[in-house]
């Protein structure tokens, strides 16, 4: 299964990202900054969200506010994530 994650770099990400790969799934992981940790089966994307979903079965989305000046950052990215799905009919 290829599964995308976004907010993969945070406490939760680093989770989903370690179970997924040791289920043996595929994971695209989305991150705002350029990251190197390599592991097999894991691609990181920065920059556009559709990078991450084109390929994905599944996409998880592990941020959340830590705040309330947190929302507005949040809300624009989910809506991101979900533009890309459906401009790829996903």
């Amino acid at each position: 299964m290829n599964i995308a994650v976004f907010g993969a770099t945070g406490r939760l990400g680093r989770d989903l990202l370690g179970a997924a790969l040791a289920r043996g799934h595929q994971v695209t992981a989305h991150s705002r900054r350029p990251v190197s940790d390599a592991a097999e089966g894991l691609t990181w994307v920065t920059g556009d969200s559709g990078q991450a979903v084109k390929d994905a079965d599944v996409v998880l989305i592990a941020f959340g506010p830590r705040s309330p000046r947190d929302e507005p950052f949040c809300r624009i990215e989910t809506d991101k994530v979900l533009e890309a799905m459906r401009a790829l009919g996903k």
